[in-house]
């Protein structure tokens, strides 16, 4: 860790350093404040109700993302019984703050790990008249950009996956260029031991642990490391032994889980990203349209560009510096794959962050070609990013928001919806009616009754919102998380209460597996265009 802290210690030789640093504790701060405001989006809440069964690995993903939900509710939990403070509802700041908890702190250390590696690439071009302009960049583009600034505050696998990679990335790099002030193009470093191997299997192995985006991005990674050391291979034989071995033993919960249930896993992410597809160009227009809203236009064309000019100008790939090559062969292969299937699937942009970010530090190192748009796009993208988390996740701010819609949010209503629905007396009414309904058949029912939706999301998102955070069952037909937790033969002759949004409850299907049940509709104040059905009765399998 000395090379790490080496590497970072160039911005402390200038007094924009020590600013910087205190621009990313000030970012992280509005991070952690904002964590405790924005409600859960749909995938937070599936991924908190992960941490609280845990699993060896799970079917929409491996296991790391669960785990930061439990760090996250020990922490919140520590705070909440040192303040004797609630954590249930999702009006609670400190319950939100209990989600998101690491993921301010994950973003951070990704930050510097950037610094880390651009001062391990950039020793030749960086000096006092440089420094400030190249951590303006560094900064800009991981603290201001939106969709880079506000992934860290949300609780998905990519907060694990960022941290990860660019360890990966630094290490690889560490390995490659020596410690001197100058080195050549395509210069090889020291030798590599067994225990470099362990280290760099650790953190490729940590990565796959939170995506399986982590075999493209290390498998680029290692790629540029096995051809820039191609001639030592043969004494490089131990490191490789275990950098492999080491690499498979971390992953060993996603092995073992995908061996249970018939590669299920690995199957679902294969048909999801593979499966389905059917050339339609509006979708690569949109990709492209939302990479330069949430990146804003000109820092979007200079992360972009940054690389691809380095390759038009050297014209080969011996004439990039071993830097550069392992950066742009790590973003290479999960970007060239989400960009080929662009035209033919419906790609989100934050899917690409990860491919964005190990370019960060080449982008940091050139100089934009226009500063004067360089600076209005920096305005623009800090502007955006704070406009959109005010508007989301200051609640006066947000009611104006759903009231200017004629209380239709659209997509908004899937984070906001769900306190208002629990907070509705209505809902409070038909707890108390299925309380009161006869004794459920068998004593190992769940008391006084049970909770269930339709659809995943709705499933966590209740078991969330509702005091004391029950469990709630899953009614959905589909394979999700839930198909591999409950067993609905379990609830045969309970007592069960299901919500759930209108357009996926299928009235036949609770008339067949329903005695004695009561069934009516509920509009959510501030968005009616979200009904919601209910229905109350014993389940029958």
């Amino acid at each position: 860790m000395r090379a790490f802290f080496r590497d970072i210690q160039w911005i402390s030789d200038h007094r924009l350093g020590r600013l910087a640093l205190s621009w990313i504790i000030l970012a992280t701060t509005l991070r952690y404040i904002f964590a405790g405001m924005v409600p859960l989006a749909n995938d937070e809440a599936y991924y908190w109700d992960w941490g609280r069964a845990l699993q060896l690995s799970y079917y929409d993903h491996p296991p790391g993302v669960s785990w930061l939900a439990v760090a996250g509710n020990w922490l919140g939990g520590l705070v909440a019984r040192g303040l004797s403070w609630g954590l249930d509802g999702e009006q609670s700041a400190l319950g939100l703050l209990s989600v998101r908890a690491v993921i301010p702190i994950l973003h951070c250390l990704g930050t510097l790990i950037v610094l880390a590696i651009v001062g391990r690439i950039g020793r030749e071009r960086i000096d006092a008249t440089s420094a400030s302009a190249v951590l303006h960049r560094v900064m800009v583009l991981t603290q201001l950009a939106p969709v880079v600034s506000l992934g860290g505050i949300f609780l998905m696998p990519d907060a694990g996956l960022l941290v990860a990679v660019s360890f990966v990335a630094w290490m690889v790099l560490s390995k490659l260029l020596p410690e001197e002030k100058k080195s050549p193009p395509f210069a090889r470093g020291p030798g590599l031991s067994a225990g470099d191997g362990i280290a760099l299997g650790v953190l490729c192995g940590s990565a796959g642990l939170f995506k399986y985006h982590a075999v493209a991005l290390c498998g680029g990674l290692i790629f540029a490391l096995i051809w820039l050391r191609r001639t030592e291979l043969a004494s490089d034989k131990y490191f490789w032994i275990a950098t492999i071995l080491t690499g498979f033993l971390m992953c060993t919960p996603v092995w073992v889980w995908n061996l249970q249930h018939q590669m299920a896993s690995f199957s679902f992410q294969a048909s999801h990203g593979f499966g389905g597809l059917h050339f339609q160009p509006l979708f690569a227009a949109r990709l492209l349209l939302g990479l330069i809203v949430f990146f804003s236009p000109y820092l979007f064309w200079h992360l972009i560009a940054s690389p691809l000019a380095r390759v038009i100008q050297i014209r080969t790939w011996s004439g990039l510096t071993s830097g550069e090559a392992v950066l742009i062969a790590g973003a290479f292969p999960l970007m060239a794959i989400i960009i080929a299937l662009a035209p033919f699937k419906q790609i989100l942009p934050h899917w690409l962050v990860p491919s964005m970010w190990l370019l960060i530090p080449l982008a940091a190192l050139r100089q934009p070609r226009w500063p004067r748009l360089w600076s209005m796009n920096a305005l623009f993208a800090g502007a955006f990013s704070l406009v959109l988390a005010i508007c989301v996740g200051v609640p006066y701010v947000r009611n104006m928001v759903i009231t200017g819609t004629n209380n239709r949010p659209g997509g908004l209503g899937e984070m906001t919806v769900w306190s208002p629905l629990v907070s509705d007396l209505r809902v409070a009414e038909l707890a108390h009616t299925a309380a009161r309904l006869a004794a459920p058949d068998r004593e190992t029912c769940p008391k006084p009754f049970a909770w269930a939706s339709m659809r995943w999301y709705s499933v966590a998102q209740l078991a969330f919102a509702l005091p004391g955070r029950p469990k709630v069952w899953s009614m959905e037909t589909g394979r999700y998380y839930y198909h591999f937790r409950d067993q609905l033969t379990d609830l045969a002759g309970c007592t069960v209460l299901a919500i759930g949004e209108t357009g996926h409850y299928d009235s036949r299907w609770f008339g067949d597996h329903f005695n004695k049940f009561q069934s009516g509709e509920i509009v959510v104040q501030g968005h009616d265009d979200r009904p919601f059905a209910w229905t109350i009765g014993k389940y029958v399998p």
